[in-house]
């Protein structure tokens, strides 16, 4: 209880005591943010699968994942880094949520999937028990899996309308008097809202493949091995039937 508290402020005191200054700033700042605090961040740098951003006046440096830039993007990660570097000039600011801190570790990761943004459980996802027989593969992971994308049209079965197409994109960033910002970005820009407009399946190994036939080599070795070798066959903008069996990817959105 509270020989537990001290320590772990006594600890916080010498942890800080070994840093420059400005470190330790730092250090308290990381500590004070909490999973959940909304922030307007500008863009440092676009990298292979994120954005290196800073927020609350720099004093903290963090990311936005790939899988959280709010929408399935075609092409995997190289379709993605040229539709935020290029697309309506490109990414300069943005509002993003906190949805990790580890202070210890200087780490920090930030979302602007709509669905964080607004806290609210993801919208239309794809229904379990449901088959989409064209599938678009929009990104291969080896060693993972593969992400499926399928168009808000054909989920609900009829064309989004302006409010919902607004709804699915991530807020614009604001300035420091609170007014949105009204240049061009590529979260306005058509790639991207058509990629808001893309929910996202994704098939783990273990399910890209039937189970072993009687007699054949079984053990998840066996299975893994067979599911590497069918992905290998499979290439990014192609199709494949796929049926809904859990929602366990909320945090990103996808089933």
């Amino acid at each position: 209880g509270a020989r537990a508290v001290s320590k772990d402020r006594q600890h916080k005191k010498e942890e800080e005591r070994d840093v420059h200054p400005g470190q330790a700033e730092c250090l308290r700042a990381l500590r004070a943010l909490t999973p959940g605090t909304m922030a307007v961040c500008r863009v440092e740098h676009v990298g292979s699968n994120g954005l290196c951003v800073q927020a609350f006046g720099g004093t903290v440096r963090g990311c936005v994942e790939m899988d959280h830039c709010g929408g399935v993007y075609p092409g995997g990660a190289q379709g993605w880094r040229k539709i935020v570097k290029e697309a309506g000039g490109g990414i300069k600011t943005l509002t993003a949520r906190v949805v990790l801190v580890d202070a210890r570790t200087r780490t920090v990761r930030f979302s602007m999937a709509p669905h964080v943004l607004r806290m609210v459980a993801p919208r239309y996802l794809p229904e379990i028990g449901e088959v989409y027989k064209d599938a678009t593969i929009m990104r291969l992971d080896l060693g993972r899996g593969v992400l499926l994308g399928v168009p808000l049209d054909v989920i609900r079965g009829t064309a989004p309308d302006a409010a919902e197409q607004q709804d699915a994109a991530p807020a614009p960033a604001a300035d420091k008097k609170g007014k949105k910002a009204t240049k061009a970005s590529a979260l306005a820009a058509p790639e991207h809202l058509t990629a808001a407009a893309t929910r996202g399946v994704y098939v783990t190994l273990a399910h890209a493949v039937d189970p072993p036939a009687k007699g054949a080599k079984k053990g998840a070795d066996a299975v893994k091995a067979a599911a590497q070798k069918y992905l290998s066959t499979l290439r990014v903008g192609g199709s494949l039937a796929v049926r809904v069996t859990q929602h366990w990817h909320l945090a990103e959105g996808w089933a």
